[in-house]
């Protein structure tokens, strides 16, 4: 079996960034009603994109197994929080430090960059990616291992009912 490393997770999903920024930026050019819209698109067409990624990456890993106790469980979850991290990290940057940046341009330089810069749009689009490694990981390496278990009539690990 081959292991869904954080690097993979990272690159599948900088295509989810793409699309929500694009949908987001789309988004800043119309009237809210339409822009409400927009995101809705942006989000469906961002999670057609994982689900069919998730599909195609299932074919590449063998069969997984599902945790069994707290340590594995907990290097499961870092697997994905390292990666999305970077993520939700680009867009917490981007609306705390950029946006201070912006401000301060605005103050010495009298321009209102505030105005033109898609702030809430790339951080939209971070956090959708960030979301987005952890429904990767679900399709190609949790669901599988969720449908293997249920199959078996195995329980998960410590239920205690399996003993």
């Amino acid at each position: 079996m081959t292991k869904l490393d954080t690097r993979k997770l990272l690159a599948e999903s900088a295509p989810v960034a793409v699309i929500l920024a694009f949908w987001a930026l789309l988004a800043d050019f119309v009237p809210a009603l339409i822009e409400t819209g927009l995101l809705v698109t942006g989000v469906v067409m961002a999670l057609f994109y994982v689900v069919s990624r998730g599909v195609i990456l299932r074919g590449d890993y063998g069969q997984s197994e599902r945790p069994t106790d707290l340590d594995e469980t907990l290097r499961e979850n870092v697997q994905v929080a390292l990666p999305a991290g970077v993520w939700f990290l680009a867009a917490f940057l981007l609306v705390s430090i950029g946006r201070q940046l912006l401000l301060l341009t605005y103050r010495f330089t009298g321009l209102n960059v505030v105005d033109v810069v898609p702030v809430d749009a790339f951080a939209f689009a971070f956090t959708g990616a960030g979301i987005a490694v952890a429904l990767l990981y679900a399709i190609v390496i949790g669901l599988p291992a969720a449908r293997d278990g249920a199959s078996t009539g195995a329980t998960p690990a410590g239920t205690g009912d399996d003993d």
